[in-house]
């Protein structure tokens, strides 16, 4: 009973640890590909903005230093002739290429969204006077969240080993006065048997010798003889 009563409390306890694992880590990881991903549209954004010849080769000063993205701006002509510039990270001499690219952003009526056929993030700014397309490679992103998630795996690894540790010297601590109460119920069933064999033995032989024939008759002759004594003398 105890080994089980043991069992159940670390269940319980492993249990809620893997609950909170979960949901800890779960949001760990959520709010930080959030973050990314709001960083980089932000980077995005503020490159749409910007004409061609103010256009830098690097981020933007106003984004945070952990945000170091690949990108590159396509415009879009009024007549649908297509121009590039940004980072030499990429060719941005195959026209063929560029031209699937926007037309890949274009199938979708989303502002922001991910090619993952091409591991880029777009961001659509079109207006009445200029049409451009941002895009920035999420390679790194993904490398990053694999981190993440790799690192998280073995911090839960290792924090599960140490609370099943915890957990078994818990499960001995609370279930000790159980096991301290068991084992003085069980030796007071023994003391009690002990002390009530005796007695009980006595009883059980004489009700045996009372149901036993032979012995009555002797008892009942002897008894006759007796009296046959008392009366003689």
């Amino acid at each position: 009973m105890l080994k089980r009563l043991k069992i159940k409390f670390i269940a319980v306890i492993m249990s809620i640890v893997t609950v909170l694992f979960i949901v800890i880590f779960g949001l760990l990881l959520h709010l930080t590909k959030q973050n990314i991903e709001r960083e980089s549209v932000q980077m995005m954004r503020t490159m749409a903005f910007r004409p061609p010849a103010s256009a830098p080769m690097h981020k933007p000063d106003n984004i945070p230093d952990n945000i170091r993205l690949p990108f590159f701006t396509v415009n879009i002509s009024e007549s649908g002739e297509i121009t590039a510039f940004g980072s030499d990270y990429f060719d941005l001499t195959d026209k063929d290429m560029l031209r699937k690219l926007v037309d890949k952003a274009d199938e979708t009526s989303k502002e922001t969204g991910v090619l993952t056929d091409y591991n880029l993030r777009y961001f659509k700014s079109y207006s009445e006077f200029r049409k451009a397309i941002v895009f920035a490679d999420v390679s790194s992103e993904k490398a990053m969240i694999k981190g993440l998630v790799r690192n998280s795996v073995i911090i839960g690894l290792i924090g599960y080993v140490i609370f099943f540790l915890i957990s078994l010297l818990l499960a001995k601590w609370v279930t000790k006065p159980v096991e301290k109460t068991w084992n003085e119920q069980k030796q007071f069933i023994a003391d009690a048997s002990h002390e009530l064999k005796t007695p009980l033995t006595v009883i059980m032989t004489n009700a045996e010798m009372m149901n036993d024939k032979s012995y009555s008759e002797k008892t009942g002759t002897a008894s006759q003889k007796i009296s046959s004594l008392r009366q003689s003398v």
